[in-house]
């Protein structure tokens, strides 16, 4: 063997040569399942905005448990760790608005009260254009749905109950947008949908929320609620047999 040379790879193991996998899988869906995040029950705004009223009854029902899991927490955990580290990109650019005697244009991860007991946090309020922007970290096919045809009506009623969070702490609201990366995409694929700030979208949620709180208060069952089945149907985590107490979807 010449000298310094790498010695060649040995024939390529198919299998778990570790035995490490399973373990590896199961580490990461563990803390997955317990961060803070899963095991909020509070209906935030990025579910006030379900065309389902049924499933936003079930989600206020602390008695009701989810009825399966068909989460696989890598797309969220590589969803998480990209905005902590576009928060640190802005955070960055503020800290050069300030050495430059500028002042810092960008409110990142900020808390924001909508109302009705209605929190969450806002990814990103550009101050100087009034700009409310909320990042979607998607798959491929997510990202061409959301880039050709816009944003559900849930991410589109979570951008606007966070406009309203930023009125409420007396700031000027112009725009609400929705910054679209594709996790296999390039930085230049990066779709911003947008359109003006509108109050009442966010009023309107804040209504049905206050709606349906008032039914789940006086023990009303969510299945009692009208449903509006359809493709998000398949990912409800309420989703069963009727005489469980569980809805059927799109069978409903």
């Amino acid at each position: 063997m010449a000298l310094g040379a790498i010695p060649p790879p040995k024939q390529v193991q198919h299998a778990d040569a570790t035995g490490l996998r399973s373990e590896i899988i199961h580490t990461i869906r563990d803390f997955a399942t317990n961060a803070p995040r899963n095991l909020q029950r509070a209906v935030g705004p990025s579910e006030v905005g379900t065309p389902c009223a049924r499933q936003l009854a079930f989600k206020m029902t602390p008695t009701i448990e989810r009825a399966r899991d068909l989460h696989d927490p890598w797309p969220s955990i590589l969803g998480t760790a990209t905005h902590v580290w576009l928060a640190d990109a802005f955070t960055h650019a503020n800290n050069v608005a300030r050495a430059q005697g500028r002042t810092p244009p960008w409110h990142l991860e900020r808390r924001v009260d909508v109302g009705f007991g209605l929190r969450g946090s806002c990814d990103c309020f550009h101050e100087p254009t009034g700009t409310v922007l909320d990042w979607k970290i998607l798959g491929e096919t997510q990202y061409r749905k959301y880039t050709t045809e816009g944003p559900s009506e849930t991410y589109r009623t979570q951008a606007h109950c966070y406009g309203l969070g930023y009125v409420r702490l007396g700031y000027r609201v112009t725009m609400v947008g929705i910054g679209f990366f594709g996790r296999s995409k390039r930085l230049s694929d990066l779709h911003i949908w947008s359109e003006p700030f509108d109050i009442n979208v966010a009023l309107q949620a804040l209504k049905r929320m206050r709606q349906v709180q008032e039914l789940v208060q006086h023990n009303v069952h969510p299945m009692r609620i009208p449903a509006t089945p359809g493709g998000a149907c398949y990912f409800c985590e309420y989703r069963g047999a009727a005489e469980d107490g569980l809805c059927p979807g799109k069978e409903s």
